[in-house]
């Protein structure tokens, strides 16, 4: 009983943190975007022209003729659309490697914090450890994406969630072996004081608790 009402407590907490970050935002009509040269504001790329849609269509299909048209005729690679992020975005959430692959050769930004909504600010590493789709996590890595970077507040109020952590959360125990070979931090507690190991034991996930100690966590 006293559980469901923390947890409760808990989620209403984080929904009203989460309105009032994004409060100010919404009512400028902007987005809020975080990437590698600092912090800004962005216009809302809702996008309903049909290269925004053409493009992100492309991208969820994994068609990779029709994104590169798409991106040839002039299709804003980097573009928050919607409250699921860049076409990086779609490929991480979808497993399109090859789109992905693609759109980096393009300049997409791999290390882009978008707002998505009750998500919260994350990078496309974070959403690709999320999913467990462990092609791309190694192909966002190889592309410099930042292993140890931490998300902004989300809807449960949960900050400090690096790709890790989220892969660890979602019990993916390859994305978690393959973090962990590229330097992932196994002992970050971010703003929760939560460490990877807590949450693999809170879990249940005795072959990720067994990688996590073999790895150095406490």
């Amino acid at each position: 009983m006293y559980y469901i009402i923390g947890a409760a407590l808990i989620f209403v907490v984080g929904y009203i943190i989460y309105k009032a970050f994004n409060k100010s935002k919404e009512d400028e009509n902007v987005l809020y975007v975080s990437q590698g040269d600092g912090v800004g504001f962005v216009k809302k790329s809702y996008s309903t022209t049909d290269l925004g849609t053409s493009l992100l269509s492309a991208v969820k299909e994994g068609d990779t003729d029709a994104v590169l048209t798409s991106l040839d005729n002039g299709a804003d690679i980097n573009a928050v659309y919607y409250d699921e992020g860049t076409a990086l975005f779609y490929a991480a959430m979808y497993g399109k490697t090859d789109v992905a692959r693609i759109l980096l050769s393009r300049e997409a930004d791999v290390n882009a914090k978008v707002s998505l909504g009750a998500k919260g600010c994350m990078t496309a590493l974070m959403y690709a450890a999320d999913k467990g789709h462990s092609e791309i996590v190694k192909l966002f890595l190889d592309s410099g994406a930042d292993v140890n970077v931490e998300n902004d507040v989300d809807i449960f109020g949960f900050v400090g969630r690096t790709a890790l952590k989220y892969a660890v959360y979602g019990n993916h125990t390859d994305v978690v072996r393959i973090l962990i070979e590229r330097g992932a931090d196994v002992n970050a507690k971010g703003r929760t004081g939560s460490t990877e190991l807590m949450m693999a034991v809170a879990k249940g996930n005795a072959d990720i608790v067994d990688i996590l100690l073999k790895n150095g966590a406490v």
